[in-house]
């Protein structure tokens, strides 16, 4: 008969604790590569979206992909009127790059853009906007319309705000109330806030219970737009023309 002591339930202990890690990292090793499939594809879901594209007739991942891949996206340089060219601008997440970057790169900082067209004429940009929410980082795309002043879309990709309520950025009704504002001045400077009781078209109106969550969503979309985001960019787009 065998007798249990400390040392023999020592191991048997570390041999399931150990059987169960090699377990563990094995799924995630294996998993890891669908679960970026997925992220991409539901990133270039979201960003169709916003670009005014209809998925009526996508039927597959495939289509989904080529559909995405057949926008003009490019890569740009916060903070300046550069746009650096579009050879990895599909596949280039700058979210993912700027968690991992040191604060000293940050300030090079680059992010994709979609230019959408229709028979060559400029419909929209999409660019993506992301700050801090009530209790999550919010991460979302915002279209401009051809006069790169005119907000036709926001669409949300993910976030962490609180089910039934924060949550409510995403109701189809709040994303009317963006589509039509005016996000810049007369002198090309990020004018629009979200207030109670919008009265201008450089006004959004908040979700009542929602109000911090909503605030934060136009203090992130504000700061996208400032001399050390697209600001430049915009300025130079709008003066010479985005075609």
């Amino acid at each position: 008969m065998k007798v249990e002591t400390p040392l023999r339930t020592f191991v048997v202990a570390a041999c399931i604790a150990l059987s169960c890690s090699v377990l563990v990292a094995s799924a995630v090793y294996v998993l890891r590569p669908l679960q970026k499939n997925d992220q991409v594809l539901e990133r270039g879901r979201v960003i169709l979206d916003a670009a005014g594209e209809s998925l009526a007739g996508v039927t597959s991942d495939a289509d989904l992909l080529s559909a995405y891949m057949g926008l003009d996206a490019r890569v740009v340089k916060l903070g300046s009127p550069e746009l650096l060219g579009s050879s990895d601008a599909h596949v280039y997440d700058h979210w993912q790059a700027l968690d991992s970057e040191e604060p000293a790169a940050a300030s090079e900082s680059r992010a994709p853009i979609y230019l959408v067209r229709q028979e060559g004429t400029l419909k929209r940009i999409v660019f993506p906007v992301h700050g801090a929410g009530m209790w999550s980082t919010i991460y979302g795309y915002l279209a401009l319309g051809p006069d790169l002043t005119t907000i036709v879309d926001l669409v949300f990709l993910r976030h962490g705000e609180t089910p039934g309520v924060g949550d409510r950025i995403e109701d189809p009704a709040w994303r009317r109330e963006w589509q039509g504002k005016k996000l810049f001045d007369e002198n090309g400077k990020p004018r629009l806030r979200v207030v109670r009781d919008a009265r201008n078209e450089y006004e959004v109106d908040l979700i009542s219970g929602a109000s911090v969550t909503c605030e934060a969503v136009g203090e992130l979309v504000v700061a996208a737009f400032d001399d050390d985001g697209y600001g430049p960019l915009v300025q130079r787009l709008r003066r010479e023309g985005a075609n």
